[in-house]
């Protein structure tokens, strides 16, 4: 999922932009919790992502504090990916989502499943998981398609099978 943020981004919506696997931003975005502000305990999946992201010491600084974040203060601490102009925005965030939808999709959700595993695996467990992932990668056609387009020195147009 990308996330291409404008404005304001508080409460619920920056959880929900937490979720997310890309984040553009523009320049003049700000980032706030607000909960403090109305009594409210966090949602959306907030405190599952923003720890794991910015680390427990800045979540809590979101969370108590109620700190306003710019869009470079969010990008200096890794919540979002890229700062731009928010006329960019748009072209940005559909030309990510373009070359993600134009690569091996099947090898992408291996890619988020060991991520989000990773944090309750030892390392020999997550080493098992990507073994499996890699194996599971190598019976579909992207990776045939893929090793061809290599080995011709030619980019390769993966199919999503």
């Amino acid at each position: 999922m990308i996330a291409a943020v404008h404005g304001a981004v508080a409460g619920a919506g920056l959880s929900l932009m937490a979720g997310c696997d890309l984040v553009l931003a523009a320049e003049d975005t700000r980032f706030v919790m607000a909960f403090d502000r109305v009594g409210l305990s966090p949602d959306c999946g907030g405190t599952y992502h923003l720890p794991r992201q910015i680390g427990p010491r800045r979540t809590a600084e979101l969370y108590l504090l109620g700190s306003t974040l710019t869009a470079e203060q969010a990008l200096a601490m890794g919540l979002v990916n890229r700062v731009l102009p928010g006329a960019e925005l748009a072209t940005a965030s559909q030309q990510w989502a373009a070359q993600i939808a134009a690569g091996p999709t099947r090898a992408y959700g291996h890619f988020k499943r060991l991520v989000q595993q990773t944090y309750g695996n030892t390392l020999m467990q997550q080493l098992e998981a990507e073994r499996t992932a890699v194996k599971a990668a190598t019976q579909t056609q992207d990776f045939r398609t893929g090793v061809q387009a290599f080995m011709a020195k030619q980019p390769a147009r993966f199919s999503g099978q």
